[in-house]
């Protein structure tokens, strides 16, 4: 990987002539979340994130337009991304300079959106 190397600078090889240590624990971990993933069916994942989606969204339908929750949707257990994910065109476009969002996967659970309804929830008495 290192062609020289000084107190004062490192000069590196340019590719294919780098090296270095293979990330040998995230291909472990790869293989591990695809023997998890294909043992549960792509049928079984895709009915139970439409599932935890619906109700997602028909549990969030009782509260109106909270923003900035990340830290107080914390408190409650449930992690959400906030921010402009990059897309600071798009959301100028739509009049926001933020959005929150909760991602939902094979993992998540009618419980944990519950939780997020309860934070979401205690975030709108917090800002009113």
């Amino acid at each position: 990987m290192i062609a020289s190397v000084s107190f004062e600078k490192a000069v590196y090889h340019r590719p294919p002539y780098k090296a270095g240590t293979p990330n040998l624990a995230g291909a472990v971990g790869l293989g591990a979340a695809l023997d998890f993933l294909g043992g549960l069916g792509h049928e079984a994942l895709a009915a139970h994130e439409h599932d935890v989606l619906a109700y997602g969204l028909w549990a969030r339908s009782a509260l109106s337009g909270p923003h900035d929750i990340a830290t107080i949707v914390d408190c409650h257990g449930v992690a959400i991304r906030t921010g402009h994910y990059c897309a600071q065109p798009l959301l100028s476009r739509l009049g926001l300079s933020a959005t929150a969002r909760a991602s939902l996967a094979c993992h998540s659970t009618r419980r944990e959106i519950d939780a997020l309804v309860v934070g979401l929830a205690t975030v709108q008495e917090a800002f009113r």
